[in-house]
């Protein structure tokens, strides 16, 4: 499962980010996965929970959007 390490990579850069700016909790998370990649994002949303649990990102919703190609995840933006 490769899965876990993309989301830990991404929430810790969603956690630096957001403590630099003031923002005590983050709501959405936006992500691009290419549709060819071989991420599945039904893990990738589950994977995300698990490891959001008790941190400021916990809670937040995870928007993917399917893109063309093999990306395989980028994070587009977080609120």
């Amino acid at each position: 499962m490769h899965e876990k390490p993309i989301i830990q990579n991404i929430l810790e850069i969603v956690k630096e980010n957001a403590r630099k700016e003031g923002i005590n909790r983050v709501t959405k998370l936006k992500v691009k996965v290419g549709e060819n990649s071989s991420i599945k994002t039904d893990v990738l949303r589950s994977v995300f929970e698990s490891l959001s649990y008790g941190t400021p990102v916990q809670g937040a919703q995870l928007e993917i959007e399917k893109v063309k190609g093999r990306l395989d995840l980028v994070l587009e933006s977080f609120e």
